[in-house]
C-alpha cells in the first residue's frame, strides 16, 4: 500500500508572502520574517498524518475501523471520510491501524485485548498503546494462552497446506500468533509438522511458549 512520500510532499515548496508575512506552503504557519519560514520549511517536518495517509488505503481502513468503533459505542453517529479527519482520534486510529497491518496483528481482537483484558479505558490509551511492542508481544502471548479467542480454525482452514509444507511458514504463522500454540494439537497433521520441525526452528517455537508461559497474560 503507498502513501505520499515526504520527499514529495515538499518537492518545489517555496514560501509564500502575504500580506507581508510568509507563510508555510505545507503547515501554513506565519512567519515575520522570510528566513525564518524557511528554516522552517527546510527541517521538512511539520506535515501532518492527513498529509501523508490521505486517500490512501491506508486511511481508507482506518475509516473503516474508526466507523466500527463508533457504532460499537451506540450513539448512532455516522462519520464521514471529512469528519474522521476533523476527529481528535484521527491521528491515532491512522497511526495504529498502520501499526496492526506493519505487525500483522488483527485490529478488532487487539483494540480488545488492550481494552478489556489490560483494561485501557480510554481510546487515545488503547490507539497509543497498540503501537507498542510491548503491547503486540503481550496481545501475541494472551492468543497463545488462550487459544479459544483465536482465529486459528480460520487461518488453519485458509492456509492449512502450507503450514504443514512450510517450515518457514508455519513458525512465523506462530511467532506472529496467527496460529494459536494451544491450538495446534487439535490438528494432528500440524502437530506432526511442528514436531518435524528442523532444530533451528524448534528453538524459536520454545522461545515463543517460554515467553508466553512467563508473561502473565
Amino acid at each position: 500500500m503507498n502513501i505520499h512520500s515526504i520527499d514529495t510532499l515538499y518537492e518545489g515548496k517555496r514560501v509564500e508572502e502575504r500580506d507581508g508575512q510568509w507563510i508555510c506552503p505545507v503547515c501554513s504557519k506565519v512567519y515575520k520574517q522570510k528566513k525564518s519560514a524557511e528554516n522552517h520549511l527546510r527541517k521538512q517536518n511539520c506535515h501532518s498524518v492527513v498529509d501523508v495517509f490521505g486517500d490512501t488505503e491506508y486511511e481508507q481502513k482506518a475509516f473503516m475501523f474508526f466507523k466500527n468503533l463508533q457504532a460499537n459505542k451506540g450513539k448512532g453517529y455516522r462519520p464521514t471520510i471529512k469528519s474522521f479527519r476533523k476527529s481528535r482520534l484521527y491521528k491515532g486510529v491512522v497511526m495504529y491501524v498502520v501499526s496492526c497491518i506493519a505487525n500483522d496483528v488483527d485490529q478488532g481482537l487487539m483494540y480488545s485485548f488492550l481494552n478489556e483484558i489490560v483494561g485501557f479505558s480510554h481510546d487515545n490509551a488503547i490507539l497509543s498503546n497498540g503501537q507498542d511492542m510491548k503491547w503486540v508481544k503481550a496481545y501475541r502471548s494472551f492468543v497463545h494462552n488462550h487459544p479459544e479467542i483465536s482465529d486459528s480454525k480460520e487461518y488453519y482452514e485458509q492456509y492449512g497446506d502450507v503450514l504443514i509444507e512450510e517450515p518457514d511458514f508455519l513458525i512465523q504463522s506462530i511467532e506472529k500468533a496467527k496460529i494459536s500454540a494451544g491450538w495446534i494439537e487439535k490438528k494432528p497433521k500440524l502437530l506432526r509438522a511442528v514436531e518435524d520441525l528442523p532444530i533451528g526452528y524448534r528453538m524459536r517455537l520454545m522461545d515463543i511458549l517460554k515467553e508466553a508461559e512467563e508473561s502473565g497474560w
